[in-house]
C-alpha cells in the first residue's frame, strides 16, 4: 500500500489527516499553516504518459512490491493505459493523447503524477 503525502483520498482520510496535525502540537510551534487545493484543468489528457510512468516507477522502487518486479507492474500499468478503448455512438475510440479516465488505475496514476508536482512545490 503506497502512501502519497500530498493526496487525500476522502473525507474521512481529511478528518483524519486534520485530527493528527491538532495532535501533533504543529499548530503551537509553527507561525503559520498554509492548506492549499489545486484543481488542474484537463487533467487526465495533460498526464505525459514518459513523465508519470517514471514517476511510477520510482514510487514503486521505493516501496517494492513483494508479488511483482517493478518493471513488471510499469510494463502492466503501460499495456492498460496503451489498450484502453472506449464506445461512443457506436464507434470505437482509444486515447492517444494523455491518461485515459476509463482504467481502474487511472486515478492512482493521476495522483503518482500530480504528487510530482506537489513534492517540487513544497520543497519551494
Amino acid at each position: 500500500n503506497i502512501s502519497l503525502d500530498y493526496v487525500i483520498k476522502d473525507t474521512n482520510h481529511l478528518l483524519r489527516k486534520i485530527d493528527e496535525l491538532n495532535t501533533s502540537k504543529k499548530l503551537e510551534t509553527s507561525n503559520r499553516i498554509l492548506h492549499v487545493s489545486f484543481d488542474v484543468v484537463n487533467l487526465f489528457p495533460s498526464i505525459s504518459k514518459d513523465v508519470s510512468l517514471e514517476q511510477c516507477r520510482k514510487l514503486l522502487e521505493k516501496n517494492p512490491s513483494t508479488n511483482f518486479s517493478t518493471d513488471a507492474i510499469v510494463k502492466a500499468l503501460e499495456i492498460t493505459l496503451d489498450n484502453n478503448i472506449t464506445e461512443f455512438e457506436d464507434a470505437m475510440y482509444t486515447q492517444c493523447k494523455g491518461t485515459p479516465m476509463g482504467p481502474k488505475n487511472a486515478c492512482v496514476y493521476a495522483d503518482i503524477a500530480m504528487n510530482f508536482i506537489d513534492e517540487e512545490v513544497m520543497k519551494g
